[in-house]
């Protein structure tokens, strides 16, 4: 059988941006610790609904927890907001326990109705970052400390669960066109690091490209094209898992393209 030819996003090395955290302290250790991150390039955007560039991952990966982590070594599917999960209905529904006592960066209590918000307004709107993750996930919050992830078709990536889970207090005042637009300049996270504080630098490149944290190629997946590209300098992987890569629609590669061409404009 012919394989079919899919677009398939890789990440690159060398890209830019200035951001300032600071890091959320317990109760009992009131100084906080200021950690300021230097990169090559600018964020591109904080809103995780759009942005595509490494630096934008950098950032919100120190401010936005996800319900399960990935082991560093292996990638199995380790505790993050959740501490353990069940499976059931032949592994198309798991039932999440979050851990006690999640709270928001600004005090308010992290609930289910956080994770089941994120994932069923990120289907129904289709947001770029989430939706060939949820696309065929129902999320339902049983209490406080529980939610329900069912899937219309068994799903090889579950019990994994590693979207950015967000704040319904803040982004539930932004309707479905208002929020790719937001800034997310909030600083309202349940990561280890709170942003804020973002600093724009300058570009180092006398020609000043732009450089997308993102190249996309349209390929057939062999085990030789897998391989060409993986063996490419500055390549550090596919989006998506360690070994399947995760294809995107011809809308979503277009959306990129703009993005990437509208970047360009605003370097020169």
């Amino acid at each position: 059988m012919r394989a079919t030819k899919r677009i398939l996003p890789f990440v690159v090395c060398g890209v830019v941006a200035l951001a300032s955290v600071a890091v959320a302290t317990a109760a009992e250790a009131p100084a906080k610790i200021v950690f300021t991150v230097g990169l090559v390039n600018d964020v591109d955007t904080l809103n995780p609904l759009v942005g595509v560039v490494v630096p934008d991952y950098e950032v919100w990966n120190l401010q936005y927890a996800t319900l399960t982590d990935k082991a560093a070594d292996d990638f199995a599917t380790i505790p993050g907001l959740a501490e353990s999960w069940v499976p059931s209905n032949g592994g198309k529904t798991y039932t999440y326990s979050l851990r006690e006592g999640l709270k928001w960066s600004d005090g308010t209590p992290l609930t289910a109705e956080d994770v089941a918000y994120t994932i069923n307004r990120a289907r129904d709107e289709e947001w770029l970052n989430y939706t060939s993750v949820v696309a065929n996930l129902t999320a339902k919050a049983i209490d406080d400390r529980t939610v329900e992830l069912t899937t219309k078709v068994p799903d090889p990536k579950l019990p994994t669960m590693d979207v950015y889970i967000l704040p319904k207090h803040v982004w539930e005042k932004y309707d479905a066109k208002a929020a790719p637009k937001y800034r997310a300049l909030d600083g309202v996270g349940s990561g280890p690091f709170t942003l804020v504080e973002l600093k724009r630098g300058q570009k180092v490149q006398a020609e000043r490209k732009f450089f997308p944290g993102y190249v996309l190629v349209n390929m057939e997946m062999t085990d030789e094209t897998w391989h060409l590209i993986k063996d490419t300098p500055k390549v550090t992987g596919f989006l998506g898992t360690k070994t399947k890569p995760t294809a995107i629609s011809q809308a979503e590669a277009d959306r990129i393209i703009k993005q990437s061409a509208e970047g360009v404009e605003r370097a020169r």
